[in-house]
């Protein structure tokens, strides 16, 4: 059965003025509809081609863009991804997304920044092309859409947002060579690894939980204290010290990562997570705080640890997250530093 959206577009969708779209004029501007998609906006008097914002102010109820990844118009919806290596569709329940060309009228809404020489001519751009969503399911059912996707072809749909970031990427020159004259290396080699998957992450999250790791790789080290103490202590019997070991161990994994953060923490870092409003009151005590709670809504998939649970749009940037992911790469990078074993 063809979905309701089809695959291709003949001509390509860069005709959409002349073979897809229609136009009726109206006081103060026109009606563009697109009848596949049962899409109608109210398109105010423009220079040259109308703007995103300028579609949403003028249909507050109906137009919505998201950032620059896609929009929803009625009950339509369009996310851009790129390229797909296989066109297909999928029914599930009252929607249909499919994965093909991107319409005419994603066409249409991204002619104000669309340049082929950049982004490719638009026979070339796929999208998931979603019919009959809601506001509130539409990041939902292109999930659901993009699983089922990867299980049969091994392959995951991605968002990617076509902006004007091209017009800032300028060439840079070849750095000049540079010879440094560093001290020995640092030899523990589970942080290093935790330290370099972080920097490497493209999720903010993910890296993150990264560079969270390598704070606790460090703070657990602070109860070496305390181990050592209880290996020594001829008072405590085998039972006893085992007891006394995992206590030590598994009991308290906040204490420890306050304790780290008070000792790595500067006026530089906490001021800037004031800044970033991280935390309210520039403490070291409060940044530990924020540190393990943010952890914990980031690392759990449930309600009952008492922590607000977070996740990521895929289709809306987060603020949030890149502020949490230079503060703990920061932290990370000065517990490596300080704390590190290096190689004599």
């Amino acid at each position: 059965m063809p979905p309701i959206i089809p695959f291709e577009f003949e001509p390509d969708s860069s005709h959409f003025e002349t073979d897809h779209l229609t136009y009726e004029a109206v006081e103060n501007g026109e009606y563009v509809s697109w009848p596949p998609g049962h899409v109608r906006v109210f398109v105010p008097p423009h220079e040259y081609y109308p703007r995103p914002d300028e579609l949403e102010k003028a249909n507050p109820t109906y137009f919505q863009m998201f950032g620059a990844k896609g929009f929803m118009a009625g009950s339509y919806a369009e996310i851009l991804v790129g390229q797909v290596s296989a066109f297909m569709s999928l029914k599930m329940g009252n929607m249909e997304v499919s994965f093909g060309q991107a319409s005419p009228f994603a066409a249409y809404v991204f002619d104000y920044i669309h340049r082929p020489k950049y982004f490719g001519s638009w026979d070339v751009i796929h999208t998931a092309r979603m019919t009959g969503v809601a506001v509130d399911n539409v990041e939902a059912a292109f999930l659901n859409a993009c699983i089922q996707y990867h299980e049969r072809t091994g392959d995951l749909p991605s968002p990617f947002a076509m902006d004007d970031g091209f017009l800032w990427d300028e060439e840079q020159d070849a750095p000049e060579p540079v010879s440094l004259s560093l001290g020995p290396i640092i030899k523990d080699l589970d942080p290093l690894r935790f330290y370099h998957f972080g920097i490497a992450q493209a999720d903010n999250a993910a890296a993150c939980i990264y560079f969270y790791r390598t704070l606790e790789y460090f703070s657990f080290l602070t109860n070496q204290t305390k181990l050592t103490k209880l290996r020594h202590d001829g008072t405590v019997s085998e039972a006893e010290f085992a007891k006394r070991v995992m206590d030590v161990v598994f009991k308290d994994e906040k204490g420890p990562l306050l304790h780290l953060v008070n000792l790595i923490s500067d006026t530089v870092i906490l001021n800037k997570a004031v800044e970033d409003n991280i935390i309210q009151a520039s403490s070291s005590g409060a940044l530990g705080e924020a540190i393990y709670a943010f952890r914990n809504s980031i690392v759990h998939g449930k309600f009952s640890y008492g922590y607000t649970l977070q996740s990521g749009s895929v289709l809306d940037d987060d603020a949030h997250l890149p502020k949490w992911r230079h503060l703990l790469q920061t932290l990370a990078r000065k517990a490596i530093t300080r704390f590190g074993s290096t190689l004599i």
